[in-house]
């Protein structure tokens, strides 16, 4: 049995930065879309592969600024 294993970014679901990143978040959104097919046409094929896709995130640790905690908000974020 094979793996793969795409590094994503929640970036690639929606917007995260009011700065424009926009060849960044694409580029992630192609890599969130590849996961997904290759999982379905292998699947489909039977072909034993297993296919995930990592997208980390921030998470609060006790020496990081707080700009980086400030969550993007989901209404602000379904505008773009």
């Amino acid at each position: 049995m094979g793996s793969v294993i795409n590094n994503t970014s929640n970036s690639g679901f929606l917007r995260m930065s009011e700065d424009s990143q926009l060849a960044y978040n694409v580029s992630k959104a192609a890599a969130v879309h590849v996961t997904r097919q290759l999982a379905y046409d292998l699947s489909h094929k039977k072909i034993n592969v297993r296919v995930n896709g990592i997208a980390p995130g921030v998470y609060r640790r006790f020496h990081q600024p707080p700009f980086l905690l400030r969550a993007p908000s989901p209404q602000k974020s379904s505008q773009s």
